[in-house]
């Protein structure tokens, strides 16, 4: 037994010692006898490259927007949305004209439905509440549209008719958000003066779903009957809280 075992050994001893002189080979720190060079799949090694460049990508997103996950799995699965909005973004800025850049904010790692759940969730309108409205509004009052030169283009940002934009972060009220901008615009534009106005004073006052499903007839006709404080007296939490309006601080009715 012992002499078959030595047989084999110099048997092994002479196939390594042909296979050193025919193939370089390096040792690793393990003592380990490796190839100098190995086959490799280019196809493998290219989504490897891939794999660990959306990872980074990734890690560097969950730092910047400070993104807690319950759960290695749940972290799995948000990375696996995040890569395939990445794709998104990419084909976007390929498509892209020169009007826009589409890039990584902290919905990354939300999906289509997420995103529609929490962003796009406005309530069908009630045709009975769009029965009591009467007030009408004549497009020709300032003037008879046949006669004012319209310009080819027209800038509202730099007019400074319009707030800076408003990140209503996991807070489905933007319907509420929607009311706001359009009162602070028509207001500006009438009186030269643009202010902030306060978005959760409509949330919590317009008795709808807090942070949820709503319409914007019932959010102007609760801007109409309070008016508006400014954002900086009632700021924005983006979450369930008491209607604290005070009419003593009013800015806008």
């Amino acid at each position: 037994m012992h002499g078959s075992l030595l047989v084999l050994s110099l048997v092994l001893a002479a196939a390594l010692s042909l296979c050193t002189c025919e193939s370089p080979r390096v040792t690793n720190t393990s003592g380990i006898s490796l190839p100098a060079t190995l086959p490799i799949d280019k196809d493998a090694f290219n989504r490897m490259e891939t794999f660990s460049h959306e990872w980074r990508q990734f890690q560097a997103f969950v730092h910047n927007h400070g993104k807690k996950y319950s759960s290695l799995k749940e972290e799995e699965d948000r990375f696996q949305v995040f890569k395939e909005n990445l794709k998104t973004i990419e084909r976007l800025n390929a498509d892209e004209k020169g009007t826009a850049f589409y890039g990584v904010n902290d919905m990354a790692d939300w999906s289509k439905e997420e995103f529609l759940a929490k962003r796009a969730n406005l309530k069908p309108i009630d045709p009975a509440v769009l029965n009591n409205i009467t007030k009408k509004v004549n497009l020709s009052a300032d003037g008879d549209d046949a006669t004012i030169a319209i310009p080819a283009d027209f800038d509202w940002v730099s007019s400074l008719s319009v707030t800076p934009v408003k990140d209503q972060k996991s807070c489905g009220a933007n319907w509420a958000f929607a009311v706001v901008g359009n009162i602070e615009n028509v207001a500006a534009i009438k009186s030269g003066a643009l202010r902030d106005l306060s978005v959760q004073q409509i949330i919590d006052c317009a008795n709808q779903t807090v942070c949820g499903p709503g319409n914007l007839i019932t959010g102007y006709q609760t801007a109409l009957t309070t008016g508006l404080v400014l954002e900086s007296d009632y700021p924005f939490v983006g979450n369930d809280s008491a209607c604290k309006f005070s009419p003593k601080e009013v800015c806008h009715h």
